[in-house]
């Protein structure tokens, strides 16, 4: 039996994913940002039969709490071997006023939070010698966008934070692999979008988390025509962008 921590994963492609790997058999400890939240998953996928699941309340607000949680729910079980770290929060940046409101919060949670508790995840796994990180981003940031700039400020973020940590960790046993959704059905995705061609259900999307972490994968888009749409905003010149890009 192997062992999983995914960090939000009581919502979105976190569950999705969670839900995914307790399908094929991992122990897994996720985390929810409320005790009510945690519930929940224990209810939906908890079972005397299955492989362990146990799920703890924890906010990237505290990540040193966070940790703490996280390391009492593994004492018992087989070492770690994939963390994957899928929490973030967006709230509307619809105005100067509202971005302000949530600027400290979001880069709190989304970058700083992050970034402290995958650095405690890749020393525990560089200390064993093998393992795999899965870094959460969004295609927003690739280039930023009018519509959730400090959104996609704090994924721009993640994203050069993931890379780091592939440089670092090279050589040492342990990969790290970006993922890039788009557009994928859970509650962050306006409901008019969910019907989209261009949108993945959550299933599918965890299905794709899931192998590219197995296979060692450097960077993943969910699905791939967000990696021809990604890359056509990074190449698109200043002057260009701010008139036609999409919000």
């Amino acid at each position: 039996m192997k062992t999983a921590v995914v960090v939000g994963g009581t919502s979105g492609l976190g569950r999705a994913t969670v839900a995914e790997l307790h399908r094929r058999g991992w122990a897994i400890v996720a985390t929810g940002s409320t005790p009510d939240s945690a519930e929940a998953v224990r209810r939906q996928l908890g079972g005397e039969d299955g492989p362990p699941i146990r799920v703890v309340a924890a906010e990237l607000r505290d990540p040193a709490a966070a940790a703490a949680a996280i390391e009492e729910a593994l004492a018992d079980l087989p070492p770690l071997d994939l963390w994957v770290q899928s929490a973030a929060t967006m709230p509307p940046e619809a105005d100067w006023a509202a971005m302000r409101d949530v600027a400290m919060e979001m880069v709190g949670a989304n970058l700083g939070g992050t970034a402290w508790i995958l650095a405690w995840a890749a020393e525990r796994l560089e200390a064993q010698g093998r393992g795999r990180l899965v870094v959460v981003g969004s295609v927003a940031g690739d280039r930023g966008r009018k519509a959730a700039p400090l959104y996609g400020a704090t994924k721009a973020g993640v994203h050069a934070l993931a890379d780091g940590l592939r440089h670092r960790l090279h050589g040492s046993g342990v990969s790290v692999t970006t993922v890039r959704p788009g557009w994928v059905a859970t509650r962050m995705l306006p409901a008019e979008k969910h019907t989209s061609p261009l949108t993945l259900e959550p299933a599918r999307a965890a299905w794709i988390v899931v192998e590219a972490a197995l296979r060692g994968r450097d960077v993943v888009y969910l699905g791939w025509w967000w990696r021809v749409v990604g890359g056509i905003l990074r190449l698109l010149p200043s002057s260009v962008h701010k008139r036609i890009a999409p919000p």
